[in-house]
């Protein structure tokens, strides 16, 4: 049998601890990257050809109660839509405030 001496444990224990910090490095590179793919739409229309993208119809910010946002999403070909709210605190609501301001013009399609 082998027999480990302090410095093969040493060695080994180093080996182990930069192979978990190269790993960890990984998988916070593959995390950060899910985030930059924009904001998906919660639900799609039921048109043969849908185009839904999401437009903000309001933004309030303020310290009391943070940031909140209202969402339209809305599908171009055959004029669905579903409105709801996002709130957060701090830059919880960031992405969903620098979204598209709806359109009035297209108030008539609603």
């Amino acid at each position: 049998m082998f027999k480990f001496s302090k410095t093969h444990g040493k060695v080994i224990t180093l080996a182990f601890a930069l192979a978990m910090l190269v790993c960890s490095m990984l998988a916070l590179t593959a995390s950060a990257h899910e985030e930059d793919d924009g904001i998906m739409p919660l639900l799609t229309c039921g048109c043969s050809n849908p185009s839904v993208d999401i437009y903000r119809t309001y933004h309030t910010d303020s310290f009391y109660d943070g940031c909140r946002v209202g969402l339209r999403e809305y599908c171009t070909n055959c004029h669905w839509h579903y409105e709801y709210e996002a709130a957060g605190y701090g830059s919880m609501c960031h992405p969903y405030s620098t979204l598209q301001q709806w359109p009035t013009k297209w108030d008539k399609y609603l």
